[in-house]
């Protein structure tokens, strides 16, 4: 069972070697570029189906911050709305732009969940700085998995969500990354949005 984390802590600066995030960018690339050939046929009739609904730009950049509160844009197909914009927010079709920045190395495959900035300072008063340096956020994350589709309060959820960010840094390995790949890969059940 986790701990409860009334103030913030402090993992091993740069916990990753560099073997370690040779090792971890190899993996990103490898299944970033081939989940986008793999995925291109939805992403075109996603594009398609956005472009008729609307005129505006499909691809939209969204303001959000890693773990240690560092600013990152992040690709996301746009939504709003419609029908549509619900289904993608709801199954998580948006997010598959950010293989882009998986590609680009502004982000991992797998890693601590970017958030918005209005849980910056929430962030802050739990998570040093320090934690998590030489760890990009991720697509995916150990925290998607272990929340599953629960739905609590937002402190009480943010909570968890940070308490399960430090269980992954403080026990990652390259092993533990791919079980949350496949796990992501082989689940039935739709992972939660990102806040």
């Amino acid at each position: 069972m986790l701990q409860d984390s009334s103030k913030s802590r402090s993992l091993p600066l740069y916990p990753l070697s560099k073997a370690d995030r040779a090792l971890k960018r190899a993996i990103d690339l490898l299944f970033a570029i081939g989940g986008l050939i793999l995925l291109s046929p939805l992403l075109a009739i996603v594009a398609a189906a956005l472009k008729h609904e609307s005129s505006d730009p499909v691809l939209v950049k969204k303001l959000r911050y890693s773990c240690c509160n560092s600013p990152l844009s992040v690709y996301e197909f746009r939504t709003g709305a419609s029908h549509l914009g619900r289904f993608l927010r709801r199954t998580r079709i948006d997010e598959l732009p950010q293989l882009l920045n998986v590609i680009s190395g502004d982000m991992s495959l797998v890693g601590p969940k970017p958030h918005i900035p209005a849980y910056n300072d929430y962030f802050q008063a739990l998570v040093d700085r320090s934690t998590a340096l030489g760890f990009k956020p991720g697509l995916l994350s150990w925290a998607d998995l272990k929340e599953s589709l629960e739905q609590s309060g937002a402190n009480r959820s943010m909570r968890r969500r940070i308490e399960y960010d430090l269980q992954y840094l403080e026990n990652w390995s390259l092993w533990f990354d791919l079980r949350i790949i496949l796990l992501a890969i082989t689940s039935r059940e739709i992972l939660p949005h990102s806040a």
